[in-house]
């Protein structure tokens, strides 16, 4: 009889862990901006349901605008090939070859060979390049071939048409000939496209341990793994271990630091001898980092001046600055947080502006004795914004603002 219960006690443990063993905590963040922590209980391509303290809630993905699994696996930082395709979805490869304008893509994410079109494929990228650059990523107006020049960390490009791709050499016909180049010389393959393809909104851009980058239209959670298909129509099961992150921004918002100025200007209250070279650039916008290099903080001074919240988006900003930005159709607010640095709080002192299509809808002082400020302004149909950081009363003397968290939303 306590053999039978013995086993009967180890088969329920064993369910048990089973029905759990996939359950993954998660951090979500909404639309607002609130942050919260739970057990992933399921996750479909409208919704997720966590469970936060014992209550399962279900959150919309129209609500949604990141997931970021707790335990997530490190990201690969040594170079895997990739292809990217004119969808945005970047797969990694063991092997990669065309034959007839068609590839077949050998890859971790499936167990069978991906056939598809060049026109499909954006490029593909064999190995790293020291200097960073990636010239088939431009603007093309013909197929590129990469080529990396011998004894040299330099490449060359070169325009042309792209034949078969072949597991030792491609064959690229430039200038009138049709050429073969070994495979080792290559580091990239770019391919033109007369016209930019159309493509479904992806719900969210999954991005894997693997350098794999999913724009996915559908997911359904089966256990421990999310059977997903891309914008493109590529189909993978994916073990939950292996995502890191999902991106439900697009359309949504878009981060002030991840858009480029249309201007952007910084005048020191004391002129720089022109012979400084080296500092000319000291004061010019950071774009998520401080001036010091170290993560972006902010402190509320009364409250708890050793507790300081670390935010991964935004700008640092010196007196006199001014920075203007072309605004993104259909996003209708601009929502921030403005303080001093926490490191030069005791004397920080600007006076922030803001502009929209040039009439002034914000002004104030932002001191580091006082709390940061919070900021949202109706930017509805408006086509560009200006921040004016100018000198307070301290003049320039430790005037290192932070605006954080600033963010164009729906």
């Amino acid at each position: 009889m306590s053999r039978i219960c013995s086993l009967t006690r180890c088969v329920i443990v064993s369910l048990l862990f089973l029905s759990t063993a996939w359950a993954q905590q998660v951090e979500f963040t909404q639309l607002d901006g609130k942050k919260s922590t739970g057990e992933l209980t399921d996750w479909q391509s409208d919704q997720l349901t966590i469970e936060v303290e014992g209550k399962a809630t279900t959150i919309p993905a129209r609500d949604l605008l990141a997931v970021r699994m707790v335990d997530a696996p490190v990201a690969k930082v040594v170079f895997t090939p990739t292809v990217e395709l004119v969808d945005g979805t970047r797969i990694p490869f063991t092997e990669f070859t065309v034959a007839d304008r068609q590839a077949k893509i050998s890859t971790t994410l499936s167990p069978q060979t991906i056939t598809i079109s060049t026109q499909e494929i954006r490029d593909v990228q064999f190995v790293a390049l020291k200097d960073g650059t990636q010239p088939w990523q431009q603007d093309l107006t013909a197929d590129v071939l990469v080529i990396t020049k011998k004894d040299s960390d330099q490449t060359e490009t070169l325009e042309g048409v792209i034949g078969d791709v072949l597991p030792e050499q491609v064959l690229f016909s430039w200038d009138g000939d049709t050429i073969p180049v070994k495979r080792t010389k290559i580091a990239a393959l770019g391919y033109f496209h007369a016209q930019a393809a159309e493509s479904t909104e992806p719900v969210c851009l999954l991005q894997l341990a693997s350098a794999a980058l999913l724009p996915v239209a559908k997911i359904e959670q089966s256990g421990d793994e999310l059977r997903v298909t891309t914008v493109g129509k590529l189909e993978f099961t994916l073990p939950l271990a292996d995502i890191i992150s999902a991106d439900y921004s697009l359309g949504k918002l878009t981060y002030l630091s991840d858009l480029e100025p249309l201007t952007s200007s910084w005048t020191p209250l004391v002129a720089l001898p022109t012979s400084a070279e080296s500092i000319q650039n000291f004061g010019e916008f950071r774009r998520n980092i401080s001036f010091t290099g170290s993560p972006l903080t902010l402190s509320w001074p009364g409250k708890d001046n050793t507790a300081l919240t670390t935010y991964d988006k935004g700008l640092a900003i010196r007196s006199r600055s001014e920075l203007e930005y072309r605004l993104p159709r259909g996003l209708r607010r601009f929502v921030a947080i403005a303080g001093i640095d926490p490191q030069t709080q005791s004397q920080g002192s600007v006076d922030l502006a803001i502009e929209v299509d040039g009439a002034q809808v914000f002004k104030q002082t932002i001191d580091g004795t006082a709390e940061p400020v919070a900021i949202d302004l109706d930017i509805a149909g408006k086509q560009r914004l200006k921040l004016i950081v100018d000198y307070g009363e301290n003049l320039d003397l430790g005037d290192r603002l932070h605006v954080v968290d600033a963010r164009l939303v729906k």
